[in-house]
């Protein structure tokens, strides 16, 4: 009786093993989702980053658009364009700090 019992056991023994390396074995991704859970605060600390960086250009958008300030800004200082006749003078930041010239 005992004999009669161990092949259907080992059977499905054999099919437990196979679906489990179907699952977890090379290629799946359940054991990367499974081991990126402790990973969740950085995750949500970069879209909360990604989101004021969303913002911050939305709002520059809006202001390129209305002022013309603005526009003339962003040339001046992102392209390093200047006027025709004009001479654009840069000064480098001092880096030495003197008590009497702040």
């Amino acid at each position: 009786m005992k004999l009669l019992l161990i092949g259907p056991v080992l059977a499905a023994l054999g099919a437990a093993v196979w679906v489990g390396h179907g699952v977890l074995g090379p290629g799946s991704r359940i054991p990367i989702w499974l081991g990126g859970a402790g990973d969740l605060a950085t995750i949500e600390a970069q879209i909360a980053e990604l989101e004021a960086e969303i913002s911050a250009l939305e709002q520059e958008s809006e202001l390129l658009k209305a002022d013309p300030f603005t526009i003339e800004s962003a040339i001046r200082e992102d392209l390093r364009m200047a006027r025709a006749g004009e001479v654009v003078v840069r000064l480098a930041p001092n880096s030495r700090t003197n008590p009497r010239f702040p």
